[in-house]
């Protein structure tokens, strides 16, 4: 079959023309040119280094980059095989996009072209064009994923727009947009040469003292107990601590070079990218274009057109080793690149006329899953890996090398690596035959629909349970985890073609269900087999229940061998240490927190505390200490707490909710009236959730104390009790909680004390410490052995059973002495009136409603809620350099404020002025009238902090208690000469009267939500509104400074 192509040159569908095409168009060291030789490269080894990176390509430049950015430049080493930056010209199509499939992906990206930007600002050549990109839909699915693209983009600070055909093709007026539906531009995108950024990144770090040494090959990489500790190359021996794999497609056998071996599962395969001559009047800043409908893309080069693609089939190549780069130029295929001809031909039908520079054949490593390998190594420590970028290279190298450099210098990055580490392979990922069947389909996913429920269909059948056949055989459809075949659904055995179906989807509006013709006899038959399975199940099933007891876990937390939480803790350790983060969470259930609001929140079972940070452990990798405290219920099943609270907030909102109330003069009175008894009963509530509720978890929602000498004095009190009792070790966890609770005994009552310690120490079951002493370390042992080992345990078990009830009677004895002497001694008088740092309320929508600032624990503490620690996170970063101990510093020169502007709160407005005139003399503002709108406009316009104190929409509390906190919450956030503390002003500060409420209402009230929203139209921003609603802050804690 004849098929036209570009000009001078003739394509045929048959294999014997591939000699002629090859030997016209020999790219062997052709593509090698365009060379630029690194000044400054070392003569010869040294013999230490903090860190070695193996590779001088464009990753292993971005890494050491980074690590001389970091301070670490004299300590770092470059091993290059041959010479730094050759043949990276050709190679690379020089794409920088900023869309990936996933977040994690779109921030490291972001971050590289952050790299491009500030190299090109310094006056480093990186062939940075910021010309944007235009992406082709062919067909309504690919528009749905356009669309997708788009909202995301809103989020993740992409801009970009749908264009028409028409739009497209003034874009690109080469374009053929006939079968073409739609297209999704993108301004910010661009261009780079690979070369020219390599060679910039390499001079830059050499210039910062990174050592480079060229003609260098890595022959081993050595450890000792399980670290690294040095590499050997043909040029020498040199030690060090980190070493860094950036051997592109030799990542692999870099790996096996390490001992113990590294599984880094890439493989090449044939990518080809084709170069005409220059073509005549071609804007330098044409967008490329990609259209993954035809596998292609195309690019502006140096006046010339740059062509490439993902073809569906790819042919992988070298399963043994690339001895030299030369290998990386293999001869072209023209049969093979034929489908991709064709597609651009059909794209740029003009194309046919160019003139062909030259087809280059290069070699690109892919991943067995087609993502980025990014990491630390799980077989030995400090051995990072980043490789297998996939042709994208220039637009990872920037993030994933920062990335990298955070985790070496560190020990952790603030980017989440998770979805690319390598924990996510095994060995069999990295076997050569799997690699050969599975990267055949890889570079094709590149530009693949992302339907749903993808699987691979190649390099199957790995791993199967025993049940596999029957599973098969009763219609199941599998998807693939771990390399285990795992039943996803069941098609109906008759009506399916082939039994052990992949599992697939090819659209996005259909879903799979169970057939309707299902008899429950099948379904008896399929859970019995579920439920006699392996003890693989059993496991499986154990995890998720944990899952569902903690929510927080579910969703945001990772677990790491080193810091047992990954990502979380690297968050924490970022926030001021000062902080107490507290999360309140009802357990999840899927089913019914489904439900409306209204309808669940009388259905809370019980909540679970967590605590994110601590004042003594903060160095260490234990992660959140979460309790579970059960709902208060009666014999009869009632939650009295639940059903009271919740009816109080419903007979008050039903009152203030109605239309008619906030001008009828009646209603308003009969309100304040009814109020007297609600007042009592919400103190009732308070009570019952202080002391029979919470009891001594209470403790765990105290912030860190300010004063250090007493928290060594707590620390000292608990250590020796623990060394009198003796006995039984206690766990990190146990510690933490009795640190809390001895801090807390001066507001707790004696049996809150006496019941939380008694749920500390028996939280855990101690027979670990039997098991230490049976069985250390017996990893080698017999399996005779360990049998008899087992049996001893089991026998003594009953015995250590009764040694432990009489110890666990010592233990809470010994505490509660310990507790009582804090409680009642006037040597710790002083830990009740202790100033602490901030507590920070995760507070779940279900508990919003609950009063907890009122609670007697956190009498004297600044606390303000948040709605989850990403946001808090989020916040902390926008105004890190004003948080000053822990606190937003924000300024401000005189305070205004408006108190009771509609006259109809006169004992709130008595209180709340006493306290004013008390505490800020030097402020302004009105008093039992509203201010004008010009001076309202004016305090909104001129506030770095706003308390609007309001008692109504959002009533949680009684009156008094409203103003109490509220003036002691003000007291500790904003500073005053007030001779003594505020807590200190004795009762006769606060009005007592009767409330008057014959005055006639002045104007209309303003609700919270309207101050709110005219704060936000008045700043432009809610960067520095912190709101005090009733007695709930929102917001980073504020200290105002004169």
């Amino acid at each position: 079959m004849l098929v036209k192509g570009l000009r001078g040159v003739r394509t045929y569908k048959a294999h014997k023309c591939i000699g002629i095409v090859s030997r016209k168009f020999s790219s062997r060291l052709d593509a090698l040119d365009h060379e630029e030789r690194l000044e400054g490269c070392l003569s010869a080894l040294p013999p230490k280094a903090k860190v070695v990176i193996c590779g001088g390509g464009m990753m292993g430049a971005a890494v050491a980059y980074h690590l001389a950015r970091r301070g670490w430049g004299d300590q770092t080493i470059v091993v290059e095989k041959e010479k730094v930056g050759i043949g990276s010209r050709w190679h690379s199509s020089g794409l920088v996009g900023a869309f990936k499939p996933t977040l994690a992906q779109v921030r490291l990206t972001q971050s590289s072209i952050r790299l491009l930007q500030e190299l090109e600002a310094k006056g480093r050549a990186t062939g940075w064009k910021q010309c944007g990109s235009l992406l082709l839909a062919r067909n309504r699915d690919r528009m749905t994923v356009y669309r997708r693209m788009k909202s995301q983009s809103v989020s993740w600070g992409i801009p970009c727009e749908l264009v028409s055909p028409k739009r497209c093709q003034e874009l690109w007026p080469l374009l053929n947009v006939d079968d073409v539906l739609g297209g999704l531009w993108i301004p910010g995108d661009g261009v780079g040469d690979p070369h020219l950024l390599n060679m910039a990144l390499m001079r830059e770090s050499v210039q910062s003292g990174v050592g480079v040494m060229e003609d260098c090959a890595v022959t081993a990489v050595l450890s000792k107990n399980d670290r690294v500790c040095g590499v050997e190359t043909d040029r020498g021996a040199i030690e060090c601590e980190y070493f860094v794999n950036c051997a592109g497609f030799w990542a692999r056998k870099v790996g096996q070079l390490a001992r113990p071996q590294v599984k880094v599962p890439l493989l090449p395969c044939e990518h080809y990218y084709l170069h005409t001559k220059p073509i005549e009047n071609l804007d330098p800043m044409t967008p490329v274009i990609r259209d993954p409908d035809g596998y292609i893309y195309l690019r502006e080069r140096d006046g010339c057109i740059l062509a490439g693609g993902f073809e569906p089939i790819a042919k992988p190549v070298y399963e043994e080793e690339i001895t030299s780069m030369a290998q990386r130029c293999v001869p072209e295929d023209w049969d093979h690149f034929h489908v991709l001809l064709q597609q651009l031909l059909k794209r740029v039908p003009s194309l046919s006329q160019a003139v062909l520079h030259k087809l280059c054949n290069g070699l690109e490593a892919f991943s067995p899953d087609c993502k980025w390998i990014v990491g630390e190594a799980p077989e030995m420590f400090n051995y990072h890996v980043a490789a297998g970028m996939k042709t994208v290279g220039i637009s990872a190298a920037g993030g994933v090398a920062e990335a990298t450099a955070d985790e070496i210098v560190d020990g952790y990055s603030k980017y989440d690596m998770y979805e690319l580490g390598l924990n996510r392979f095994l060995g069999l990922h990295n076997n050569k035959r799997f690699l050969r069947d599975r990267v055949k389909e890889v570079p094709g996913v590149h530009y693949g629909l992302p339907y749903p429920f993808q699987e691979f269909e190649t390099g199957r059948n790995l791993r199967l349970s025993p049940i596999y056949p029957t599973l098969r055989d009763n219609g199941a459809v599998f998807g693939q985890v771990m390399g285990y075949e795992r039943p996803t659904w069941f098609e109906t055995v008759g009506l399916c073609p082939v039994l052990g179906l992949i599992l697939m989807m090819f659209e996005f509006y259909f879903f799979f269900l169970f057939p309707s013709n299902l008899s429950s006899k099948t379904e008896k038959k399929l859970l019995g087999i579920l439920s006699e399975g392996t003890d693989d199940i059993t496991n499986v099933l154990e995890s998720f229940t944990i899952e569902e007891e903690v929510p927080f876990y579910k969703r945001y937390l990772y677990f790491s061998k080193e810091n047992n939480v990954d990502n979380f803790l690297k968050i924490l350790k970022e926030l001021p240490k000062e902080w107490t983060i507290i999360q309140l969470t009802v357990p999840y259930n899927p089913n019914e927190n489904l439900k409306p609001l209204i309808e669940y929140r009388t259905e809370v079972d019980s909540i679970y505390l967590s605590m994110f940070t601590n004042d003594y452990l903060d160095d260490t990798a234990l992660g959140p200490v979460t309790v579970h405290i059960p709902a208060n219920v009666t014999k009869e099943g009632e939650r009295p707490l639940f059903t009271e609270l919740y009816s109080l907030l419903d007979e008050n909102y039903k009152t203030i909710d109605n239309a008619q109330f906030l001008n009828n003069k009646r209603l308003v009175q009969n309100y304040w009236s009814r109020r007297e008894d609600i007042d009592l009963r919400m103190k009732s509530v308070i009570n019952v959730m202080d002391k029979e509720w919470l009891g001594g978890w209470g403790s765990l929602l105290t912030g860190k104390l300010i004063d250090s000498s007493l928290k060594e004095k707590v620390v000292k009190l608990v250590d020796t009790t623990i060394q009198d009792w003796g006995f039984i070790r206690l766990t990190q966890k146990q510690k933490i909680l009795l640190y809390n609770l001895i801090e807390s005994c001066p507001v707790l009552q004696s049996q809150q004390i006496k019941t939380c310690i008694r749920r500390i120490l028996t939280e855990h079951g101690n027979i670990e410490d039997i098991r230490q002493i049976l069985n250390p370390e017996c990893g080698n042992c017999t399996k005779e052995f360990r049998f008899l080992n087992e049996l001893c345990l089991k026998c003594l078990s009953k015995s250590f059973e009764k040694i432990h009830h009489f110890s666990l009677v010592d233990g809470i004895r010994a505490f509660s002495q310990a507790a009582m002497q804090v409680k009642d001694n006037d040597e710790w008088a002083g830990l009740k009136k202790a100033k602490r740092h901030p507590v920070i309320l995760i507070v779940d929508e279900m508990l919003d409603t609950f009063p907890w600032e009122t609670l007697p624990i956190l009498n004297q503490h600044p606390v303000s809620r948040m709605e989850n620690i990403h946001f808090l996170y989020y916040l902390y970063k926008i105004h890190q350099t004003q948080i000053v101990d822990g606190y937003f510093a924000a300024k401000c020169d005189v305070g205004r404020y408006v108190i009771n502007p509609e006259k109809n709160l006169d004992r709130m407005e008595n209180r709340m002025t006493s306290f004013v005139e008390y505490w800020c003399p030097e402020w302004k503002g009105h008093v039992g009238e509203p201010p004008s709108p010009a001076d309202f406009i004016a305090y909104l316009s001129e506030a770095d902090v706003f308390f609007p104190m309001v008692v109504g929409m959002l009533w949680e509390v009684t009156d008094l208690e409203v103003d109490k906190v509220v003036s002691t919450l003000l007291s500790l956030y904003v500073p005053s000469e007030a001779p003594l503390p505020w807590h200190s002003v004795g009762k006769a500060k606060w009005s007592n009267r009767i409330l008057d409420t014959t005055s006639e209402q002045k104007g209309q009230t303003i609700h919270e939500r309207d101050i709110l929203r005219a704060v936000c139209r008045a700043r432009g921003s809610t960067n520095y509104v912190m709101i005090a609603s009733s007695v709930v802050a929102r917001g980073l804690p504020v200290r105002i400074r004169e």
